[in-house]
């Protein structure tokens, strides 16, 4: 196999597959961590903090959603929308923002 098609291959790969790690990594993330609680570190839960209040400043018609429209043209993660917006309701939830979030 040709290692530019193998390279495509795996990108391809990484790129399906981040979804369903994210949403491990954040089922992880709250609580359900079979014994391994307090294992976060601090940055970890201030950033996890910071992109909660950057959600809620952002959701500005308080649906508990961020629409295409409410994330700023040079928001990170506008370029990105469709890929974090998991199930492509065409808006993130908080889920999927925190997700975005922690691929940043």
């Amino acid at each position: 196999m040709h290692r530019t098609t193998r390279f495509a291959l795996l990108a391809l790969l990484a790129l399906l597959l981040s979804p369903a790690l994210a949403a491990a990594q954040e089922h992880a993330h709250h609580g359900h961590d079979n014994g391994h609680a307090g294992h976060a570190s601090p940055a970890t839960d201030d950033a996890d903090a910071a992109a909660r209040e950057e959600f809620a400043r952002l959701d500005r018609n308080g649906d508990g959603y961020i629409g295409h429209d409410e994330l700023p043209a040079d928001h990170p993660l506008h370029a990105h929308f469709g890929h974090i917006d998991r199930n492509g309701d065409h808006r993130l939830d908080l889920e999927e923002f925190l997700a975005g979030a922690a691929m940043r």
